[in-house]
């Protein structure tokens, strides 16, 4: 876990003032948001890692694989769960889910599986979707929209 420290040093700041609170606050508190994250940047560092080098990257742990099949079993139970929930606690929980289907749409788009990404791609848009006023929802979240547009 040590590796993976410094990735997610940014994200261990109280300070709320800025527009950083609402990406960093989940991961304090949201264990789907904190485990997507830890295997997005640990995914990060073996693509770059081999891509710099030709080899692949040689985690002891594998720390990425654990976080991907925890926030995968996290994002399934969420999505399951999404008709019983108040109103306020469904645009958290699509928060969430769309972060984690974001990072598992380009972890997939990073290692070329292209029928893979087009399939996260297609649920990332069903969420925005299904999410209360859609895409202009994320108008006061400027770096979410960006992130789902790009």
């Amino acid at each position: 876990m040590s590796e993976h420290v410094y990735m997610l040093e940014p994200c261990v700041a109280f300070d709320n003032s800025n527009d950083d609170v609402v990406c960093l606050s989940p991961l304090m508190h949201d264990s789907l948001y904190m485990n997507i994250m830890v295997f997005g940047a640990a995914a990060f560092i073996d693509i770059a890692f081999q891509q710099a080098t030709s080899q692949p990257w040689r985690n002891r742990h594998d720390n990425g694989l654990q976080h991907y099949g925890q926030a995968l079993r996290l994002l399934r139970e969420r999505l399951a769960a999404v008709d019983n929930r108040s109103p306020v606690l469904k645009s958290q929980l699509h928060d969430a889910a769309i972060t984690a289907v974001f990072v598992f749409a380009m972890h997939a788009l990073l290692l070329e599986n292209f029928s893979l990404a087009r399939c996260h791609l297609l649920a990332l848009s069903k969420l925005v979707s299904m999410r209360e006023g859609g895409l202009n929802a994320f108008r006061g979240r400027i770096k979410q929209m960006i992130e789902i547009m790009r």
